[in-house]
């Protein structure tokens, strides 16, 4: 039987969304950005930085030319290559017509526009890029999870979706404290992250195999709540044996306010299930 243990947030989110949308759409649009967006983009100079052949060159280049900041990164006559553009997302308006077919990317689609997004994160990994790059990539999935509930994707698609940019989030949440990063909203990226973690949760009993990796973040995540163990034993039978016994002890460390016990055991951690 699937758990019941996910957090009123959660659901409020879950059933907004559901709200909007009853039936399956069509979605027809095989490229990562949709003609009328990228024609409406180029008018308006609206066109990222990371979506020119200039940026795509080298992280020194890239550097030079964000380095007025603010809306400097977008300039009006900015050429964007179609190749490299993303749909943006865009809040839902009241009374704003149902999407056209031709605006909503399908599953395979999207499932190559997070793989290129992380391509992007992995090829300008400095410390100067980086606002861009969080910036840009952030956003997009945004788009991505929002074609994901308009055209209400089954379970298997939508875990294989949210795995993919789980690790990114939880990831980016980390280097974007560390450094400071000027274009993160610190309130917006948790809010971002647990709608990744619910809408992944109201799926996850439903579909095989299981990502021991996202589970075991998934409780990281949710450790200060009191339900947090009650789920780790339901979920025993998908862990290996050390790494169960990892999370728990971390998991008893924070709750008894162990902070020594719980540092070793993050630092004494070789197994990659948390990197």
């Amino acid at each position: 039987m699937p758990s019941t243990t996910v957090t009123l947030s959660c659901y409020r989110t879950l059933f907004h969304s559901s709200e909007m949308f009853h039936e399956r759409p069509k979605a027809l649009c095989m490229q990562m950005c949709p003609q009328s967006e990228i024609r409406f983009r180029k008018r308006n100079g609206l066109v990222h930085i990371l979506e020119t052949d200039t940026a795509l060159t080298r992280t020194g280049q890239l550097r030079a030319i964000c380095a007025g900041g603010g809306n400097q990164r977008r300039l009006a006559g900015r050429e964007g290559n179609p190749l490299k553009m993303v749909k943006q997302y865009s809040r839902s308006a009241a009374g704003k017509e149902k999407l056209s077919p031709t605006e909503l990317r399908p599953f395979g689609v999207l499932m190559d526009t997070v793989a290129y997004l992380l391509r992007v994160v992995s090829e300008y990994d400095s410390r100067e890029a980086w606002p861009d790059v969080y910036e840009f990539v952030s956003d997009r999935l945004r788009a991505i999870r929002q074609d994901m509930i308009v055209e209400n994707l089954d379970a298997e698609k939508s875990i294989l979706l949210l795995e993919s940019m789980i690790p990114f989030y939880a990831e980016a949440e980390y280097r974007c404290e560390m450094t400071r990063c000027p274009t993160y909203d610190r309130k917006l990226h948790a809010t971002q992250l647990e709608e990744c973690f619910c809408r992944w949760r109201q799926f996850v009993d439903f579909t095989e195999p299981k990502n021991e990796r996202i589970m075991a973040s998934y409780l990281m995540h949710n450790a200060d709540k009191r339900w947090v163990l009650v789920q780790l034993i339901a979920w025993k039978e998908h862990f290996c044996k050390n790494n169960y016994t990892f999370i728990q002890d971390v998991i008893l460390s924070l709750r008894m306010n162990n902070f020594v016990r719980f540092f070793r055991l993050i630092s004494q951690q070789e197994d990659s299930i948390l990197r």
